[in-house]
C-alpha cells in the first residue's frame, strides 16, 4: 500500500450500524462454525479504523460496541451464545496484515450496554486506519446446537469507527 499523509483535520469518530454490518435481510447462522453476516468495503478517498479515542482514560472518549444480534421469531429472542469475528481482508479475500483477526468476542460481551455508553465493550482506536478497497469482514458463529436466523431488521449495532476523508 502508497504511503499516504491524512491532514488530522480530516479525521472524525463515525459510527457502523446495523446497515453496514450486515448485508443480507435474514443470515442463516449454521451451527459450530463462522458465518459472515456481512462487509464493508472502504470507499476510494476514504480511510476507516475499528474503535475511536486512545488506550487510556478507558471511561472517558473510547470507543465502544454494542450489538443486540436477534432472531425472526414474532417475538425477537437475542442470540447471545456464540462468537463475534471482525476480520480485516483485501478485495481478493485474503487476510490483511500480521494480525488480520481484529476482534473474536463472545457476543454475550457485546450485547450490554443498551441504554449505559460505560456498560458497552471497550473498543480503542489502535491507530490503524485501513484504505480504499479493504474490507471489513463481519461473522458470528453460532454455539447452540441447531440453526439459528439472524434477522437484520430486528438487529441493532453501533460500533465505534474512526473515518478519515482524503
Amino acid at each position: 500500500m502508497k504511503n499516504v499523509n491524512i491532514n488530522a483535520n480530516n479525521i472524525y469518530p463515525a459510527t457502523f450500524t446495523a446497515d453496514d454490518v450486515i448485508s443480507e435481510a435474514t443470515v442463516s447462522l449454521t451451527p459450530g462454525k463462522f458465518v459472515e453476516i456481512g462487509r464493508y468495503t472502504v470507499l476510494a478517498d476514504e480511510f476507516v479504523g475499528i474503535g475511536k479515542g486512545g488506550y487510556d482514560a478507558q471511561n472517558t472518549a473510547i470507543g465502544r460496541l454494542y450489538a443486540a444480534f436477534k432472531d425472526g421469531e414474532s417475538t425477537p429472542g437475542a442470540i447471545t451464545k456464540g462468537k463475534f469475528r471482525i476480520e480485516i481482508r483485501s478485495s481478493q479475500d485474503q487476510p490483511v496484515g500480521s494480525r488480520p483477526t481484529y476482534l473474536d468476542v463472545d457476543l454475550a460481551a457485546i450485547s450490554a450496554g443498551a441504554t449505559t455508553l460505560t456498560d458497552r465493550f471497550v473498543l480503542p482506536f489502535n491507530g490503524e486506519l485501513y484504505g480504499e478497497d479493504r474490507v471489513i469482514k463481519f461473522s458470528i458463529m453460532n454455539t447452540t446446537a441447531s440453526a439459528i436466523t439472524l434477522t437484520a431488521a430486528n438487529c441493532t449495532v453501533l460500533m465505534d469507527i474512526t473515518r478519515a476523508i482524503m
